[in-house]
């Protein structure tokens, strides 16, 4: 059992070898906090520097959180970190995510999370984009739409 960076306790079985990780289960990924909770597979590669991975699973049911294979998700991920013992702690995560519902697009969209941190002051931003194409296209949205923006910052006086 482990816990993530969220404190979500992770019962899901792993393979952590050298700088790769492989997850299946119910599970959250940190680096795309978009998804939230899904069941389903994750494969990772971590450098100091970076990190690389995929998703791909499934909503859990939205009345009793139970295992459903109604909406499918999938997504891809990459991630910058700052160098070892920089003084400035950042992080810049940039995705794409799809949602699918019984075949047709739930919702794809492009996503950059970011945040930055001293001893001082502290920031975090994300913002989704969405991409607007099948359906969604033909009931005249426009084909990208920024959507979700969060922006928060903390500073120590």
């Amino acid at each position: 059992m482990r816990k993530n960076k969220k404190n979500f306790t992770d019962r899901s079985p792993y393979i952590h070898h050298s700088d790769w990780r492989v997850t299946a289960g119910r599970q959250i990924t940190p680096s795309l906090s978009a998804i939230s909770i899904y069941d389903g597979i994750s494969a990772e590669y971590s450098t100091p520097r970076w990190r690389v991975g995929a998703i791909a699973g499934s909503q859990p049911d939205q009345i009793d959180q139970g295992f459903s294979t109604e909406v499918r998700e999938y997504g891809a991920y990459y991630e910058l970190r700052q160098k070892k013992d920089a003084k400035l702690d950042w992080e810049l995560t940039t995705g794409l995510i799809g949602s699918y519902q019984k075949g047709e697009i739930n919702r794809e969209f492009l996503y950059v999370q970011g945040m930055i941190r001293n001893k001082k002051l502290m920031t975090y931003l994300t913002q989704e984009v969405d991409i607007n194409r099948g359906w969604k296209a033909d009931a005249g949205e426009s084909a990208f739409a920024p959507t979700s923006t969060f922006l928060m910052a903390r500073y120590q006086f």
